[in-house]
């Protein structure tokens, strides 16, 4: 019975390890998380753009880079390009895939196409005429080095639907509100466990203590009497 007792203790314990450790680290996953979506947040309100550590995620919203080549890519896919210097655009080329400030319906863009030519516009400038990989119903492009701002890196199908869900309202609250609040109320509960236990840790020190004082009350009473009796 005692045994069966104590394979019932192990296996809570085991238990109870386990769900901290799983815990303790979706709680750094949902901390990071939300770090990240905050950093590109920040970057966005103020570039028009995010900025993750020098590069841009971007969520890719028409076809017109839907095509044959390996770094083609569709509407809903999600797009990493790097944030280029002044230096690394004068190196762009034929072929490169950029994303630039482009206007649409009056409104200032951003728009992701493919380099087909390179033009010198004089005193070491360049502008870059840009095209979909879409054979169709895609007009050229021209971007300068003003309004190019970076270059394609690689492409995650179909995750951009979910950044631009994530940068609705419903996606903010489901993706960062309601994890946040998971995180924090989970750090609460280890504080209050923690502050419970630290709680009945120094209770029983305050009882171990007690009773050295008295004990050693006793042995000086003790000490006291045998004293008086050597005297009389």
């Amino acid at each position: 019975m005692n045994k069966k007792t104590d394979n019932k203790k192990i296996d809570k314990k085991k238990v109870l390890t386990i769900v901290n450790i799983t815990a303790n680290v979706l709680v750094v996953v949902i901390s990071i998380f939300v770090l990240l979506f905050a950093i590109m947040a920040i970057t966005n309100a103020k570039n028009g753009y995010n900025n993750l550590f020098g590069s841009t995620i971007l969520a890719i919203k028409t076809d017109s880079m839907e095509g044959p080549n390996k770094d083609s890519f569709n509407e809903g896919d999600l797009v990493v390009a790097k944030i280029l210097n002044d230096k690394q655009k004068a190196e762009l080329k034929e072929g490169d895939i950029i994303t630039f400030w482009d206007m649409k319906d009056g409104k200032k863009v951003l728009n992701t196409h493919r380099i087909v030519e390179v033009k010198e516009a004089g005193g070491g400038a360049k502008s870059f005429v840009t095209k979909g990989d879409k054979t169709t119903g895609n007009d050229p492009l021209e971007a300068t080095s003003d309004t190019v701002i970076a270059r394609y890196q690689f492409k995650v199908k179909g995750v951009g639907n979910i950044l631009l869900f994530m940068q609705s309202n419903t996606g903010f609250l489901v993706f960062v509100v309601l994890p946040s609040i998971l995180a924090l109320g989970y750090c609460v509960y280890l504080f209050a466990i923690n502050l419970k236990g630290f709680n009945k840790e120094k209770k029983a020190d305050d009882v171990a203590a007690e009773k050295e004082k008295m004990r050693l009350e006793l042995l000086e009473e003790l000490k006291k009497e045998q004293e008086k009796i050597k005297e009389d």
